[in-house]
């Protein structure tokens, strides 16, 4: 019986396909509403996956118009793996995106998990996005609200990870967490209780701890400053 939320997503994208989403409450220029929602993809298979709680996808690629759009979005997803692993992504400019898949793996073998899956906590297109706008979308938006109704309720039990950037002018604390609005809103979607996480340093520089993880069970974040990166494995 195939899961609700993979269930959802399969909805969502025939709806994209077929022009038949209610975009009501979302801004026009928000997203690029003719190019396919990613809600996840499988990054690297395994029996044991830790689930990578994203933000929402970057930029689109001309393979996601609607123009080619696919049966299903279960074949969506193996074409965008297929894609983002390609030379041709990285020779095409993907290269940075790609390291950072690659780091990824490696950072969920580092914590014991065999395989990998990448989730959207919106799972729509856009170059950039405006997260106090889009903290405001589940307010506005039946579709948004939905879709982040049924990823909560998936992720409950699940093995998290979250990776975000925080300031740079302090060394990394418990609290930091707690000081970045959209970082909290994904913790509730991922069903992390802040209070108990318990912070294991990953990097410093001089007396300041400059990225660190964050665990509580099958729980993680990680934080680092300046950017969402993951730290290279060869520093820890």
């Amino acid at each position: 019986m195939i899961n609700k939320f993979y269930q959802h997503c399969e909805e969502l994208f025939l709806n994209w396909r077929d022009n038949n989403l209610n975009w009501e409450g979302v801004p026009s220029n928000l997203f690029d509403i003719d190019y396919s929602p990613e809600p996840y993809f499988i990054v690297k298979e395994g029996k044991n996956p830790l689930y990578m709680l994203l933000t929402n996808p970057g930029s689109p690629m001309e393979f996601q118009h609607r123009s080619n759009a696919v049966e299903s979005y279960k074949d969506f997803a193996a074409i965008s793996r297929e894609v983002y692993f390609s030379n041709q992504f990285a020779n095409e400019g993907g290269v940075n995106a790609q390291r950072r898949l690659k780091k990824s793996i490696d950072f969920c073998q580092y914590l014991d998990y065999s395989g990998l899956i990448n989730v959207e906590t919106i799972p729509f297109h856009s170059a950039t996005l405006d997260k106090n706008e889009a903290l405001e979308l589940p307010l506005k938006s039946n579709m948004i609200r939905e879709y982040q109704e049924q990823l909560k309720s998936f992720l409950m039990d699940k093995p998290v990870l979250i990776v975000s950037a925080c300031r740079s002018d302090e060394s990394i604390h418990t609290g930091s967490i707690d000081q970045n609005k959209w970082l909290t809103f994904q913790c509730d979607l991922a069903n992390i209780n802040t209070s108990k996480l318990k912070m294991k340093k990953l990097t410093q520089k001089e007396d300041k701890t400059t990225s660190a993880l964050f665990s509580d069970g099958v729980k993680h974040i990680v934080l680092t400053m300046g950017s969402n990166n993951l730290p290279s494995l060869d520093s820890l």
